[in-house]
């Protein structure tokens, strides 16, 4: 008897699901999961941004200057690994001491420079973030 039910059961939940095939690039996409179908907004994209950004205009020196802070970090640490190889290059194999040494300094200062503007940038646009969102 308790096998007929769990049959029954069975089969009941196989009919009622939808089998959908997979999308074209054959993932599928992570917004609707579990069935469900994409909510409507109350308000169209553009009012949400307009209003958002209605927020960051009272805050626009300060993020510029965070914004900044943050793509100087990024250059930095973009030219870190240049001037790495520089000084293993010109200074270590070809035993060039002043040029080692002249840049090494340099390669110090920009990594405290970098997580000093790294830092600050974070921190300053987590506070303006939370301003807005708040």
């Amino acid at each position: 008897m308790n096998e007929n039910k769990e049959r029954k059961l069975n089969r009941d939940t196989t009919e009622s699901k939808e089998i959908q095939p997979p999308s074209p690039s054959g993932r599928r996409r992570m917004f609707h999961t579990f069935g469900q179908e994409k909510e409507q907004l109350k308000h169209t994209r553009n009012k949400l941004n307009s209003w958002i950004f209605s927020y960051l205009l009272n805050n626009k020196y300060s993020f510029i200057f965070f914004l900044i802070l943050i793509v100087t970090s990024t250059a930095i640490i973009s030219i870190n690994p240049l001037l790495a190889a520089n000084i293993i290059d010109y200074g270590i194999v070809a035993r060039n001491y002043d040029y080692l040494i002249t840049y090494s300094t340099i390669y110090c200062i920009l990594l405290i420079v970098y997580i000093l503007a790294s830092f600050i940038g974070q921190y300053g646009l987590g506070k303006i973030s939370q301003k807005v969102v708040y």
